[in-house]
């Protein structure tokens, strides 16, 4: 039953706007962390090397993709800690924090495995001999920060489920310091233990990345209130209640590594164009994505903000939490698409000084203004509906979206017409424009029935 407050806030917006953006900002803060980190690892490289920028941009493509699929399996953390929350059952949030630890450590060890083959990997993609030697390697050294990034992950999530995401910031802040650090000391101080700058980069995030899931499952262990919480203690109904995360999990996972899919096969196709494609292309996938990590903030608040009402039974405050998200990232990303259009060619200076690198960015990045829109759009309406437990119906529209528009296209522009990797991303926005349209036309139907929780 909807309190009297609940019920008054479903309808103010004031309120809507204010609590979003609490939840919000320190969410879109610590996920552009993530690639505010691969962004320093990447300007760090590609001053020291052009080609390195290369590598490092091939090796992170497959590795983005599993990262991707590994955190959308473990979403289902956020969506039940919410409406577990919202229900007033909080002493089920830490076992499922629990549960999802377990889920991050197997599916982070499987992912691994796959990954580590590096050089055989790159070459069954069809990868030219020098990205395949020198990037396999990167690839291999990235792959063993899977299994913490995945741990960090479920840890931020649970704590951003229970609308404490300040604690996933602060890590991130701390971790970035410390991987600007270790890139120094290893590309250029006294530590350069591997062969190249792209190498020694990634040796460095690998690091980074087992201290940042140290500290975050320590705090979680010391600092919370683990009877309240039930950390100490798994339900009678752990095994459903596992079978639930999987299941939540599973559509997100396919929803996620599609679309990360998507912007991977844009990132082999530009491989196969050259070394200076691949490189450009990495500039402008790493920019994107930055921008993108405030979308996936507010995404992150409207599934949280929907979980609470779908857990007290709001069903007004489902709409209004989803709808008031999406016009935040909208209003965000029209406001810097024409700055992004103005300020390109300085935006590609920042990652490399390597002239005819720049020369293949700059019209690439024209249409990134565009693509930061789109993307936005669709990923704040995936964070609404995995709120509302509603995750098979999105993963469809994906599928639709990428490998029957964004992906061909992609490669008929880039290849066919010759336009190079402007087409690549060309592709992509066909791609995230048509997702963007029909998950708001679902988040619109699911908005408008009575929904349950997952």
């Amino acid at each position: 039953m909807v309190t009297t407050l609940d019920a008054t806030a479903s309808g103010n917006l004031a309120h809507h706007l204010r609590r979003t953006i609490q939840l919000a900002w320190p969410v879109m803060l610590a996920r552009a962390g993530l690639l505010v980190m691969a962004l320093v690892d990447a300007v760090m490289i590609g001053h020291v090397s052009g080609p390195d920028l290369a590598y490092y941009g091939i090796a992170m493509s497959p590795f983005l993709l599993f990262m991707l699929v590994g955190t959308g399996l473990l979403i289902g953390t956020v969506v039940l800690v919410a409406q577990a929350d919202g229900a007033g059952e909080r002493q089920r949030a830490g076992a499922v924090w629990r549960l999802a630890l377990t889920l991050a450590l197997v599916a982070g060890l499987c992912l691994t495995l796959v990954l580590l083959p590096g050089p055989a990997l790159l070459k069954l993609l069809g990868q030219p001999p020098d990205l395949v030697r020198h990037g396999g390697t990167v690839l291999q050294i990235l792959a063993l920060g899977l299994v913490p990034m995945l741990l960090f992950t479920a840890s931020s999530l649970f704590l951003e489920g229970l609308a404490r995401p300040g604690v996933g910031l602060a890590v991130m802040v701390a971790a970035n310091l410390v991987n600007a650090a270790l890139n120094a000391l290893f590309l250029y101080g006294p530590l350069d233990l591997f062969d190249g700058a792209a190498a020694n980069a990634a040796f460095a995030t690998t690091l980074t990345r087992w201290l940042m899931a140290a500290v975050i499952v320590g705090y979680v262990l010391a600092a919370l209130d683990r009877q309240a919480l039930g950390i100490g203690r798994l339900p009678v109904d752990a095994r459903r209640l596992f079978t639930k995360l999987i299941w939540l999990g599973l559509p997100i996972a396919g929803a996620t590594g599609l679309e990360s899919l998507a912007f991977t096969t844009m990132s082999l196709f530009a491989g196969w164009l050259g070394t200076l494609e691949a490189a450009a292309y990495l500039i402008c996938l790493n920019f994107s994505a930055l921008i993108y990590m405030l979308a996936l903030g507010l995404g992150t608040a409207a599934s949280v903000r929907v979980g609470n009402a779908v857990g007290r039974g709001d069903q007004p405050g489902v709409a209004a939490a989803g709808w008031v998200a999406l016009a935040l990232g909208l209003a965000i990303t029209l406001l810097l698409a024409p700055a992004v259009m103005i300020s390109r060619s300085a935006l590609a200076e920042i990652y490399t000084g390597d002239a005819q690198v720049i020369e293949h960015a700059l019209p690439a990045l024209t249409v990134v203004a565009v693509l930061i829109v789109v993307d936005a759009v669709q990923g704040i309406l995936m964070g609404a509906l995995r709120g509302a437990g509603d995750v098979r119906i999105p993963l469809a529209i994906q599928a639709v979206a990428y490998l029957g528009v964004a992906i061909p296209l992609g490669y008929t522009l880039g290849f066919t017409l010759d336009a190079g990797i402007e087409g690549l991303i060309q592709g992509l926005v066909a791609g995230l424009a048509t997702a963007a349209l029909l998950l708001g036309w679902r988040f619109w139907l699911v908005s408008r029935r009575r929904t349950s929780r997952a």
